[in-house]
């Protein structure tokens, strides 16, 4: 067969996005790049989950979105942050910004920090405390190291 036509029918290989080594004067070592390097497939990573907002500002049950705090009204824009630390408040305050009026919820593992979310605008909840509405947007950001069963803590909030 000619090497013309035996290139012609393999399919060309898409190049791989390669950042430039990082140094750690450069970047801590809990950030990692979120495109695709050599050896780790790319990943979609959703962030928020749009849910019905006539279902959540009436407090109906349905299976999307994710049960709000004691809250009086669920507005259009209000979000959910489980794990405000330190990402999670940076979200809060860019959402903020985009989205005045808005009202963020915080959801953590203790009541450690209630008062300092209290501070920057979050209104915070304990996790697994009675939540009776549900947020239009939800962002986890909570990690691994504080919880028995992260996967299925991470299934409780897709819905």
């Amino acid at each position: 067969m000619d090497v013309a036509v035996a290139a012609a029918l393999v399919p060309a290989r898409t190049p791989a996005l390669r950042l430039p080594a990082p140094t750690t004067a450069s970047r801590p070592s809990s950030v990692w790049p979120l495109t695709p390097t050599a050896g780790r497939p790319a990943r979609l990573l959703s962030l928020a989950r749009r849910a019905p907002v006539a279902a959540a500002s009436l407090g109906l049950s349905q299976d999307t979105g994710v049960a709000m705090p004691g809250a009086n009204i669920v507005t259009q824009n209000d979000l959910l942050i489980v794990g405000p630390g330190v990402l999670g408040r940076l979200v809060a305050e860019k959402w903020l910004k985009e989205h005045p009026g808005c009202k963020v919820y915080g959801q953590t593992a203790s009541t450690d920090h209630h008062s300092e979310l209290t501070d920057i605008g979050i209104i915070p909840s304990l996790k697994g405390s009675t939540i009776s509405q549900k947020a239009p947007y939800v962002i986890f950001c909570a990690p691994p190291s504080r919880s028995d069963d992260y996967p299925g803590d991470l299934r409780s909030h897709e819905q």
